[in-house]
């Protein structure tokens, strides 16, 4: 069973910050696939809610230094 999220990410100034969440949430346990969107300051997380929690997946983009809504 998979879940899907989408997540306003600020912060985000280039494409090597697009690049750096999508690669540190798709090493996450529990995460099965993301998608950024710099333009639209946007992240689509689709995850397994048993493994993972948007919660977690929250977290994990603001130790990155962006803010999450």
């Amino acid at each position: 069973m998979s879940e899907t999220t989408t997540l306003k990410v600020s912060g985000m100034h280039c494409p090597s910050c697009k690049a750096l969440i999508e690669m540190d949430l798709r090493k996450q346990q529990g995460v099965n696939s993301v998608v950024v969107s710099l333009d639209a300051e946007e992240a689509w997380v689709q995850f397994d809610p048993s493994v993972m929690s948007i919660e977690k997946i929250k977290e994990i983009i603001e130790e990155l230094g962006y803010s999450v809504s």
